[in-house]
């Protein structure tokens, strides 16, 4: 798993990673975390009383131009969604269930109306910055808490997604607004997203110019660049024969279209090709989903703790084994090197997986919906609480022209392709 760069402390130069305001822009961060209107609106106590939006007005040297007053519309919309929450909360009837109803019904609207409110926020500042305007400095933080939110997984509302903070960060990069140091969070998105020669490109450039690096970056680039190469070598041949089998699945989220890697992973491959066209998958959840690590389903009973009716031996000990890199499609191993039906789908490089899970297919289409997907949210109230994301439907798009049969662990333990005689004997 890839450190986050927070974790490392940053990539820390001869000056401090954020210019002399770091307290203000710290506070601005933990400010908007808190607002009621990102999160869902509790059922057990109202959201808690918005303060004064920061920065409203233009500072010195802020622009008071259209894109600006669309900001500043959108953030008293914002403020004043905010305070019908909290009063609809206050003027709860009590004992009246229908009313109730309404009364949360409406403060779900609302909820839902500032949600979109803060995606408008975003894409106007997005849009001032890319323009040009004189430097915005309150924008660039709303840009600056987005990007956080992108890569620490911590809000359910703001998924975990590397491709759209590295977005936001190139926007901030190129634009002539005062923003805090971005060395580690363009080093960490692109690490995130396999991007690995970029992320050496922006090292070597800190390193050069004095920052200092934590003692396990080094070590840790070169090895994922060392599987990526391998990687790189063994996608090239299966583009130049691109024969290899695809399974689209259609999720509540959005499609995702994999590749399976037949060729060092058969006896998966096959197992889980049987396994969609049995229409095994279709219905099931995504039962367990790590914001920043993966997503995990294949499970029927819908709690991790089940599986189909056999088990296969595991491949991640192959020498040809691939590796773990995001949009991986990985077997989840049980006990005793044996796999089932439960795979997962990596959200980034897991190098710690690798010679424990069987990767054998990977992501070619779908990786937005990928980082969308939801598990569902414990400890919350049942009324608001989230559904996790669901297969709708597994289908086979191509295959190669034999049957797709696995070779498959007996109730005694044995494997009956070791035996003679057996579907596998030789």
């Amino acid at each position: 798993m890839i450190t986050n760069p927070k974790r490392l402390n940053k990539l820390s130069g001869p000056a401090s990673v954020f210019p002399p305001r770091r307290a203000v822009y710290l506070a601005l961060f933990v400010w908007l975390s808190c607002q009621p209107g990102i999160v869902c609106a509790q059922e057990s106590a109202p959201p808690k009383q918005d303060p004064q939006p920061a920065a409203t007005n233009p500072g010195p040297g802020e622009a008071a131009d259209e894109l600006y007053e669309q900001y500043r519309s959108l953030v008293e919309q914002r403020k004043l969604n905010i305070r019908e929450i909290n009063r609809l909360y206050a003027s709860m009837p009590i004992g009246v269930v229908q009313a109730q109803a309404e009364q949360r019904r409406k403060i779900s609207l609302l909820v839902l109306r500032n949600r979109e409110i803060e995606e408008e926020m975003v894409q106007t500042a997005v849009r001032a910055l890319k323009s040009k305007r004189p430097s915005q400095p309150v924008l660039a933080r709303l840009l600056m808490n987005r990007i956080d939110r992108h890569l620490d997984g911590k809000n359910p509302q703001v998924p975990f997604d590397p491709t759209q903070a590295l977005e936001l960060l190139q926007t901030l990069a190129d634009s002539n607004s005062s923003k805090p140091d971005l060395t580690s969070y363009l080093y960490y998105a692109n690490m995130l997203c396999n991007r690995f020669d970029k992320a050496r490109e922006i090292l070597d450039k800190a390193t050069g110019e004095g920052f200092k690096v934590p003692a396990t970056t080094v070590p840790q680039l070169e090895a994922y660049e060392a599987k990526w190469k391998k990687e790189l070598a063994a996608r090239s041949v299966e583009m130049a024969k691109d024969d290899l089998p695809r399974v689209l699945i259609e999720t509540d989220a959005g499609n995702i279209e994999v590749e399976l890697f037949e060729n060092e992973a058969p006896n998966t491959v096959h197992n889980f090709v049987a396994l969609v066209e049995n229409g095994f998958y279709d219905g099931l959840t995504f039962h367990l989903v790590e914001p920043t690590r993966f997503c995990q389903s294949g499970c029927p009973r819908g709690d991790g703790a089940g599986e189909a009716d056999y088990r296969i031996p595991s491949e991640s000990g192959k020498p040809n084994a691939r590796s773990h890199f995001a949009g991986s499609l990985s077997m989840v191993q049980n006990s005793g090197d044996t796999c089932s039906s439960q795979f997962l789908i990596t959200r980034q490089p897991l190098s710690n997986l690798d010679g424990k899970n069987t990767v054998f297919g990977r992501v070619v289409e779908g990786m937005p919906v990928v980082y969308s997907l939801r598990s569902a949210q414990p400890g919350r109230a049942r009324s608001n609480a989230s559904p996790p994301s669901r297969i709708l439907k597994a289908t086979i798009l191509r295959k190669r022209e034999h049957p797709y049969a696995p070779r498959k662990i007996t109730d005694n333990g044995r494997d009956p392709s070791t035996e003679p005689g057996g579907d596998g004997s030789r």
